[in-house]
C-alpha cells in the first residue's frame, strides 16, 4: 500500500504543468551558464594558458550554481506535497487507516529524493557534450557529480523536516527558505571562531567544497556521518516513550563521543587527491627538500576567506603530510609589506609568497628554497664600461627597482667591468649585459665566449640603438634588426605611443606560463635566427602580433608603414631562449630585444615584473631540472559545429521549450 501511495501522489506531482516549468528555467539557466564558462575557458584556451582545467573552470562553477538554483527551487516542490494529497483525495481516503506520520514522512521524502534526482539527470545531461570535445579528468569528474548529488539529497532531507509539521502554505514556504538561509549563513561564516567545527561539519556545503574539487576527505566524511548518526539516534531516542534521564544519559554520552571524534578527525588527516596533476598534494621537488624538517611555522597577511582557502588547499594542507605546520602572528618588521601573502619560516630561513600566486605556490617555495641552498654561488653579475642601464634610482631609465626584488629573493648583485678583470668569476650564476652602447674590446669578448664555453648563463638585454657584439651574435645565432617595432594595435588600445610593443604570451615555457597579463616592451627591436655551430637549442619565448612593422625612422611624427623602404610587416620575435647541454649541466641563455621593460618607469606595468622575476629564476635555479607541475589533462577543449550548435541552441533553448510544451499540454488537459 505504501508503495502505491508513493507512485500516486509521485504522478501528481510531477505531472503538475508548474513543475515541467520550474524544470524549464532551470535547464535555461544551467545551459546559459554551462556556454558562459566554456565562452571563458577557450578564450582562456586560446592564450595557452598552462593552469586550465576543464573540471575546475567549467564543471566545478558549474555545479555550485546547479545547487544554488535547486536550492531556490526545492522549497516550491515541498510545499506542493499537502494540497496535492488533499487534491487527490488520499487525506480523506486514508484519514481512518492507520498510517502513521513516519510513513507520510517517508513518503514524502521519497518524492522529494526523486525529483532532486530528476534535476540530476538534467544537470548531468547538460554536461554531456563535454565527454566528446576533452579529455576528462574522470575521477575528478565523477566526485564532481557525486558530490552535486549528494548536496542536493541532504538539502532535499532537510527540507522534509517542515513536512513534520502542521504548517500552512506559506508558513512552510518561509520556513524550508529560512532553513537553506541558516546553511548559506553557515557557509558565510566558516572560518569564523563564532562557527563550532561541529556547526561546521554538520554543513553539507564543506564536504562539497572538497569533493568537487577532487579531494575526498576521508576523515571529515566520517566524521560528517557519525554526526548525522548521533542526531538520528538522539532523535529517535527523545520522540520514543522513556523516561527523562535515558534521555538526558544518551544525549551526554552522544555529545562526549561527539567531541573525541571531532578532535581525533582534526589531528587525523586522510585525504586522496585524485586530480589528474596531483595539485592538491606536496610535491616531489619540494618534499626533497623538506626531508630532516619536523615543523614548520606559517603567518598570513591581509588574506580574505577565499585567499585562506586557496592557501590551504594549495599548500598548507599538502605540507601537513609530512610536516606538523605551526600557524601564528607576523612580527613587526613584516607587517610593513605591502602586498597580500604568506609566510615562511622554515630551520631559521624565512620565505615569503606573495598573494595571488604567479604559479602553484608550493613551486614558489621550492624555489626560494633552492636559492638558499645556492646563497654563496648565486651572484647576478651586470657587466659594466659600455655605458649600460644604470643601477642608481638617482638616474634616468634606471633599473634599481629590480635589483630591490632580486635582492629581496636573496641574489647577491655586482657590477664588473671585464676590462679591469681576467676572467668572470666562478661563482657567478648568471651575467647581465644591459643593453651596451660602446663596443666592446676584443679581449672583453674573448672573456665572455670564454664564460659561456664554461657553462655560464646569461641574459642579454638588447636595444635597437645598443652595440652589437658581432662576435656574440654569431656564437649564438641571434641576431637584431636595425628597426624599431611598432605596435599600431596596442596604440589603438590606448598605449601613449605606438612604440611601446604591447604583447601577451602565448608559449608554454615557464617564464611566461604562469602570467596572467600583457607584458610592455617600449622601443624594441626583433631578433631573429643566424647559423651558428655551437649546438643551441633554440625556442622563441614571446612573439608580436601581426600587425606590427619594423620601423626605421622612429622619430617622425606621422609613423607608416613604407614596403619601399624596406621596412617589414608581421608577426616577430622578442624574446628568444637558448639551452644546451654542458656535462650534467643544463646552460640557459635569454636574449631580448628590448631592456626598457625593466626600467623603473616600466617595470611595474601590467606583468613586466612577474616576467623579469620568472626571467632571472629560470636562469640561476636551472628550470628544466626543477621540473614544472604537470598539467591537467583535462585543459584541452576541441568545439566542433555539431557541439557548438548542441550548446548554444538545442540545450538553452531546444530542452526548455520541450518542458514547456509539456506543460503547457498538462495545463490544457487540467482545464478541459
Amino acid at each position: 500500500m505504501v508503495i502505491n501511495l508513493f507512485w500516486n501522489l509521485l504522478k501528481k506531482i510531477i505531472f503538475l504543468p508548474a513543475n515541467f516549468y520550474i524544470f524549464a528555467i532551470y535547464t535555461f539557466l544551467v545551459a546559459f551558464f554551462n556556454n558562459s564558462f566554456i565562452g571563458s575557458f577557450l578564450e582562456a584556451q586560446s592564450g595557452n594558458r598552462s593552469n586550465m582545467s576543464v573540471s575546475t573552470d567549467i564543471l566545478f562553477p558549474l555545479s555550485s550554481f546547479s545547487i544554488f538554483c535547486i536550492i531556490l527551487m526545492l522549497p516550491l516542490w515541498v510545499i506542493q506535497l499537502k494540497p496535492s494529497r488533499v487534491s487527490n483525495g488520499l487525506d480523506e481516503l486514508f484519514s481512518s487507516y492507520p498510517i502513521s506520520k513516519r510513513v507520510w514522512f517517508f513518503i514524502d521524502a521519497s518524492i522529494l529524493v526523486f525529483i532532486a534526482l530528476i534535476f540530476q539527470i538534467i544537470f548531468s545531461a547538460i554536461q554531456l557534450p563535454l565527454i566528446p570535445i576533452s579529455t576528462l579528468d574522470w575521477p575528478v569528474f565523477f566526485s564532481i557529480q557525486i558530490a552535486h548529488l549528494l548536496v542536493i539529497m541532504l538539502v532535499t532531507l532537510l527540507l522534509c523536516i517542515t513536512l513534520l509539521f502542521k504548517l500552512s502554505t506559506v508558513k512552510a514556504l518561509v520556513t524550508s527558505y529560512g532553513i537553506l538561509i541558516l546553511i548559506w549563513c553557515i557557509e558565510a561564516l566558516i572560518g569564523s571562531e563564532l562557527v563550532h567545527p561541529i556547526i561546521e561539519t554538520l554543513n553539507p556545503l564543506v564536504i562539497y567544497q572538497t569533493l568537487a574539487l577532487g579531494i575526498i576527505d576521508y576523515s571529515k566524511l566520517l566524521q560528517y556521518c557519525l554526526y548525522n548518526i548521533a542526531l538520528i539516534f538522539c532523535y529517535a531516542v527523545f520522540t520514543a516513550n522513556t523516561t527523562p534521564k535515558v534521555k538526558w544519559l544518551v544525549l551526554s554520552t552522544t555529545i562526549i563521543s561527539l567531541l573525541v571524534a571531532n578532535n581525533f578527525s582534526e589531528n587525523v588527516t586522510l585525504r586522496k587527491d585524485m586530480t589528474s596533476n596531483q595539485r592538491y598534494s606536496l610535491q616531489p621537488n619540494l618534499s626533497q627538500l623538506l626531508e630532516g624538517n619536523d615543523e614548520i611555522k606559517v603567518a598570513s597577511y591581509q588574506l580574505d576567506e577565499i585567499a585562506h582557502q586557496e592557501v590551504n588547499l594549495r599548500l598548507l594542507n599538502p605540507l601537513k603530510q609530512r610536516l606538523l605546520v605551526t600557524e601564528g602572528a607576523l612580527s613587526q618588521e613584516l607587517l610593513s609589506q605591502n602586498n597580500a601573502g604568506i609566510f615562511i619560516e622554515i630551520e631559521n630561513n624565512q620565505y615569503w609568497i606573495n598573494y595571488p600566486f604567479s604559479e602553484h605556490p608550493q613551486q614558489l617555495l621550492t624555489k626560494q628554497m633552492l636559492l638558499k641552498q645556492q646563497q654563496q654561488n648565486n651572484w647576478v653579475v651586470f657587466s659594466s664600461g659600455h655605458q649600460e642601464i644604470s643601477s642608481e634610482a638617482n638616474q634616468e631609465g634606471a633599473i634599481s627597482t629590480l635589483n630591490s626584488i632580486l635582492k629581496n629573493q636573496g641574489f647577491k648583485l655586482t657590477e664588473l667591468n671585464l676590462r679591469e678583470t681576467k676572467a668572470l668569476p666562478d661563482n657567478t650564476a648568471l651575467l647581465i649585459i644591459a643593453s651596451a652602447k660602446t663596443s666592446w674590446m676584443p679581449a672583453e669578448v674573448t672573456q665572455l665566449i670564454g664564460y659561456l664555453e664554461r657553462g655560464g648563463n646569461l641574459l642579454w638585454l638588447r636595444d635597437p640603438d645598443d652595440a652589437s657584439i658581432k662576435t656574440l651574435e654569431e656564437y649564438l645565432g641571434i641576431t637584431r634588426l636595425d628597426s624599431t617595432l611598432i605596435d599600431p594595435r596596442g596604440y589603438s588600445n590606448g598605449t601613449p605611443h605606438p612604440a611601446i610593443l604591447v604583447t601577451e604570451p602565448t608559449s608554454n615555457h615557464p617564464v611566461v606560463a604562469s602570467l596572467t597579463n600583457v607584458i610592455t616592451f617600449p622601443w624594441a627591436s626583433a631578433l631573429v635566427e643566424i647559423p651558428s655551430k655551437n649546438n643551441w637549442s633554440k625556442t622563441p619565448i614571446i612573439k608580436t602580433n601581426a600587425q606590427t612593422w619594423t620601423e626605421l625612422n622612429v622619430e617622425e611624427s606621422n609613423l607608416e608603414y613604407n614596403e619601399s623602404e624596406g621596412e617589414l610587416l608581421g608577426s616577430f620575435d622578442v624574446v628568444w631562449e637558448l639551452t644546451r647541454k654542458q656535462g650534467s649541466k643544463t646552460q640557459q641563455v635569454i636574449i631580448t630585444g628590448d631592456s626598457h621593460f625593466l626600467t623603473d618607469n616600466m617595470i611595474g606595468q601590467y606583468d613586466n615584473a612577474q616576467f623579469a622575476n620568472n626571467l632571472i629564476r629560470w636562469l640561476v635555479l636551472d628550470e628544466p631540472v626543477l621540473n614544472n607541475l604537470p598539467l591537467p589533462i583535462d585543459r584541452k577543449l576541441t568545439l566542433s559545429p555539431e557541439v557548438n550548435f548542441l550548446l548554444s541552441w538545442i540545450l538553452p533553448f531546444g530542452l526548455p521549450a520541450l518542458f514547456i510544451l509539456i506543460g503547457l499540454f498538462r495545463w490544457r488537459q487540467k482545464t478541459t
